[in-house]
């Protein structure tokens, strides 16, 4: 499959987010994007089929419940 190519505005802080995480990971920027949307993807079909998205710490208590716009 071909690939596409886009162009899109980050504020500043987000840039700077990006720049962060994608040195953290030791990836590209566009890599750590796609892993975005691949995880924005998957939560996504999750929610459909009524599952929700949490974090938890080492014994299984919930931290944060996350729900997507």
């Amino acid at each position: 499959m071909k690939a596409k190519r886009y162009t899109i505005e980050l504020a500043e802080a987000l840039d700077k987010k990006l720049e962060e995480l994608a040195e953290k990971r030791g990836i590209p920027k566009a890599e750590l994007l796609r892993r975005a949307l691949a995880l924005y993807a998957f939560v996504d079909e999750e929610e459909e089929k009524d599952a929700k998205l949490a974090i938890v710490n080492d014994q299984n208590e919930v931290k944060y419940k996350i729900a997507m716009p």
